[in-house]
């Protein structure tokens, strides 16, 4: 910028030229050119909306001032979501979009396709160049621009916001929080005082919300509309230590009466305040408006005249990555090298945490609400909490986009709270616009599978909602024992050939995995493991236990040590499933097992409930029922058939034998709680043991402490 005094003309500048460029893009089939006697082309019905476009606006124009002042940079993250009209505005202005020519043809091509099918969307969305968090939910970009900046620390960030988003609760909890980081995004709220339908509560606070962000910890300065020189003077001050600013304006700036009507409630500003243009008197309005609005020359027959517009610095702020190259594979029977402590039991949590920080040479994030402790993780990992789910996981997804590998640790029944942000995430890491080149690594690491002491925790649905969505950056890892809870960190962490999913969703139990079993593991394709009895080399009998979760695979080396004991001619395998990265690998998942089950008389199916709805344990069942052995299914719900046949008077010798050799049972269920009448369990409980509040399987408990005997009786 040549001189400083010409500083707020070329911002009222800039500002008018994306209000005008917005509003076409919302009322015309068209690129318009003001002031000309050429026809206008107003749709039928106009998209989107507008009430927020000119508040978004100003604030871009004043950080475009500011970068060219100083040189820097600084990255947008938008939490408005209906703001899209105004983020196309900004990338056409700055030449990033379509191409940097911007011709007319171009801009006409824009405008007709703006709002309808195969065009760009009017809601802010993943797939817009620059965008660099998933938008949609309103409330998450706070917390992803605080992720952003404390995984970098040198690049400044702002987070813009609208006044109604600062009423929801993510929001509020990561300014609440925001004021403790180290490293905090400038805030910008564009305060026009409306939501949708009625006025924000900021509205009603005459400083602008002042004295409740100082309180919060801010340095806040409210700027009113048209003060520019406020406005840079604020920037000055907040950029660098990540401070607040207040944008107190008009919702929908001023809009020109219709044939001496007013728009001035908030329905009439909110979206657009007329929505056919099918009277001449609509399309003179139209006209006198966009005239009104576009500054002189700006807007030429031959598209955008850059010399009128006079904004150097292209491409700052926003930046707009390039889509990489490359599939969404994963190499699922790549495994690696791991390290699990030697001289004590661990979780199998502890196991992927230690692990992952490991492969990301100590670089790892993170975060989790106020769990560090509860789960068990390693003090090394140096985690940051706070008590909301959806706030630390934006600060995941910050700091994975700003290149940091990260982890979110929470506890499996509270992480349907974080259902919505994965989603839109997922699909945010899938858009064509995104370059993943530089996006890290995330694991969800969700623990406390078998924490059922009140209702309220009982919630496992995450996994099979995740799963059946069919999301390509998700790979779902449920590790039954530490060992293969190390590997799973290779899945998420590691460096293969092909690329891998973005997002590893790692279920994983935080209590040590006592037991000491000795079945030998062996790594099949695909991500099975198939646990051997070595101990009969010549069995008269082979049963399979075909489970998934480390529930299930601990009550199924308590079955096999049971017919150790009870039947020693009786071979009992464990074949565990426990990668599930999309459908192209769940039906070789399918055909893998159904290999393996060919070798046995009797296949027994356990899981816990989400996950054998989500890894299509129907589909399997299905499959290996034209395979040679029969098949049984043992939902963790279903009636318990060892139960029955410990009822009809059968001990547990003739029970195992009933369950090796038997093709007309329907249904069994190895749930050795329920069948814990024909079980004797000794248990030496240490001092201060919190399993009181405790109600898992009898197996499940036992495999948490160190003396474990299963007599008959």
């Amino acid at each position: 910028m040549s001189d400083s005094g010409d500083q707020p003309t070329h911002i009222s500048r800039w500002q008018r030229s994306a209000d005008f460029f917005s509003l076409s893009l919302l009322y015309l089939e068209g690129y318009f050119v003001p002031h000309a006697a050429a026809p206008l082309r107003p749709r039928r019905y106009a998209p989107g909306h507008w009430g927020c476009v000119t508040g978004l606006n100003a604030i871009w124009a004043n950080l475009v001032a500011f970068g060219e002042a100083t040189g820097q940079a600084i990255e947008p993250l938008v939490g408005t979501g209906h703001g899209g009209a105004a983020w196309v505005s900004w990338l056409v202005l700055q030449g990033q979009y379509p191409t940097p020519t911007t011709s007319a043809a171009e801009l006409d091509s824009l405008i007709a396709g703006f709002g309808k099918p195969g065009g760009v969307p009017t809601e802010l969305f993943a797939g817009m160049p620059g965008v660099r968090w998933p938008a949609g939910e309103l409330g998450h970009a706070l917390a992803v621009a605080q992720g952003l900046r404390l995984a970098a620390p040198d690049r400044p960030t702002v987070a813009i916001l609208g006044d109604g988003e600062v009423e929801i609760g993510n929001t509020l909890s990561a300014l609440y929080a925001g004021a403790t980081l180290a490293h905090r995004p400038l805030i910008i709220i564009n305060h026009n005082q409306l939501r949708m339908g009625s006025n924000s509560r900021l509205a009603y606070m005459p400083d602008g919300g002042r004295a409740m962000f100082e309180s919060m910890g801010y340095r806040v300065s409210v700027v009113n509309e048209g003060d520019w020189e406020a406005f840079q003077r604020a920037l000055a001050i907040h950029v660098v230590p990540g401070g607040m600013i207040v944008y107190r304006n008009r919702k929908g700036g001023t809009i020109p009466d219709l044939a001496g009507q007013a728009f001035t409630t908030p329905d009439a500003v909110h979206k657009l305040p007329v929505k056919s243009l099918e009277s001449e008197n609509a399309t003179a309005w139209l006209r006198a408006w966009l005239d009104e609005l576009a500054p002189p020359g700006v807007f030429a027959a031959r598209g955008i005249d850059r010399t009128r517009l006079k904004l150097h610095r292209q491409g700052q702020p926003l930046l707009a990555p390039s889509r990489s190259a490359g599939g969404k594979r994963i190499a699922v029977s790549a495994l690696g090298s791991t390290v699990l402590p030697a001289d004590r039991s661990c979780s199998s949590a502890e196991a992927f945490s230690l692990e992952a920080y490991r492969l990301s040479q100590g670089r790892l994030a993170v975060f989790s609400p106020d769990e560090a402790t509860s789960n068990r993780l390693p003090a090394a990992l140096g985690v940051t909490e706070l008590l909301s789910e959806q706030t630390t996981l934006g600060w995941a997804f910050g700091s994975i986009l700003a290149g940091k590998p990260a982890m979110h640790a929470s506890y499996e029944g509270f992480a349907t709270t974080m259902l919505s942000m994965c989603v839109q995430f997922a699909r945010f890491l899938e858009s064509e616009s995104l370059d993943d080149a530089g996006v890290a690594p995330l694991a969800v690491l969700l623990t406390s599978l078998s924490w059922r002491n009140v209702d309220s925790h009982q919630d496992v649905g995450f996994v099979d909602d995740i799963g059946r969505r069919r999301l390509d950056r998700w790979v779902s890892l449920i590790p039954p024992e530490p060992a293969l809870a190390a590997q799973a960190a290779h899945f998420v962490y590691g460096r293969h050939r092909d690329p891998l999913p973005r997002i590893g969703l790692v279920l994983a139990e935080k209590v040590p995995f006592l037991r000491r079993h000795t079945l030998v593991r062996r790594d099949l394709a695909h991500g099975l493991a198939l646990y051997s009895d070595a101990s009969t080399p010549t069995p008269g009998g082979r049963v399979l236990l075909l489970v998934i979760g480390e529930a299930c695979f601990s009550e199924a080396v308590a079955v096999c040590d049971y017919f150790r004991q009870m039947a020693p001619s009786v071979r009992c395998d464990i074949l565990c499933p426990w990668i599930f990265a999309g459908e192209e690998h769940s039906r070789a998942v399918l055909s893998g097992i159904a290999n393996v089950a060919d070798d046995y008389d009797v296949v027994v199916c356990s899981a816990m409930s989400p996950v054998a709805r989500w890894a299509d344990m129907t589909n399997i069942l299905g499959h290996l029922r034209h395979a040679r052995p029969p098949v049984v299914f043992a939902p963790q719900t279903g009636i318990n058939e060892v139960v029955r046949l410990r009822q009809l008077g059968l001990d547990w010798l003739a029970q195992a034998q009933a369950i090796a050799g038997s093709f007309g049972l329907t249904l069994i269920h190895f749930n050795l709680s329920a069948a814990s009448a024909g079980l004797d369990l000794r248990l030496q409980v240490s001092s201060g043991s919190p399993t009181w509040y405790y109600t898992r399987s009898a197996v499940q408990l036992a495999s948490e402490l160190q003396d474990l005997r299963v007599t008959p009786r």
